[in-house]
């Protein structure tokens, strides 16, 4: 029995392991880019501008991985200059659109490079009976909105419309008052969104709801203190 050489069998062990490191480095390079990009998220909702700076800064300015594949630079690019203009941005809209941008690039390079992220199973929260469980439905839904433009996942995005389409808050929670309030208003105009995210079929036009989006949820936080809280 003539013996095998082994020399191409360590190869392809030595190519096999370095792919393998190569692609947990990346997976954890991109971790990275989600939590600021998470953060930044939120600090919008809070209609904190001056906390998306810090994050945005990183992405910015972060030093990408060695040897990264070229398929990548496009997307990494494109990031940076949204990521530049939340830096500079004077108030939550500017960089609410930015952030919806960077969404975008996340899903356009998971697309291209054929990564199908995997988030997890959100619970669904309760059935809404006061306002703080309808706002905790809220929350749920643009999760998933979220999840549709960083994915890309059109599965996610409908999760989400699907939950805005329930009837808002006016009438029926009495800590709103009396007469239309600017919260009863801003509430609203959140399931008017879910509407229209139901007809955004592209990148762009879910880009437009979903900064529209971040912006009244966050317009709505600054007038009743809400929003999302560091657990």
């Amino acid at each position: 029995m003539i013996p095998t050489p082994r020399w191409p069998l360590l190869l392809c062990l030595l190519l096999a392991t370095s792919g393998s490191a190569q692609d947990a480095a990346t997976h954890a390079h991109m971790q990275e880019h989600l939590e600021r990009v998470n953060a930044i998220r939120d600090a919008i909702l809070l209609s904190d501008v001056e906390s998306v700076r810090e994050p945005a800064v990183w992405l910015a300015d972060h030093d990408p991985l060695p040897d990264i594949e070229l398929i990548y630079e496009p997307f990494v690019l494109s990031l940076r200059e949204h990521a530049v203009e939340i830096v500079s941005a004077a108030d939550v809209e500017t960089a609410a659109a930015a952030t919806a941008r960077i969404a975008v690039d996340c899903g356009n390079c998971h697309r291209a490079t054929d990564v199908e992220p995997d988030f997890g199973q959100a619970r669904t929260p309760p059935e809404w009976s006061d306002l703080a469980s309808h706002m905790q439905r809220h929350s749920w839904a643009l999760d998933r909105l979220w999840e549709g433009l960083i994915g890309p996942s059109d599965i996610a995005w409908s999760r989400g419309i699907r939950m805005l389409a329930e009837a808002p808050l006016l009438g029926v929670e009495p800590a709103w008052d009396d007469s239309e309030s600017t919260g009863d208003v801003l509430a609203r105009r959140v399931h008017e969104l879910g509407v229209d995210a139901a007809s955004a079929l592209t990148p762009e036009a879910r880009i437009i709801v979903y900064q529209k989006m971040l912006a009244t949820c966050a317009a709505c936080h600054a007038q009743t203190g809400g929003g999302p809280r560091p657990d």
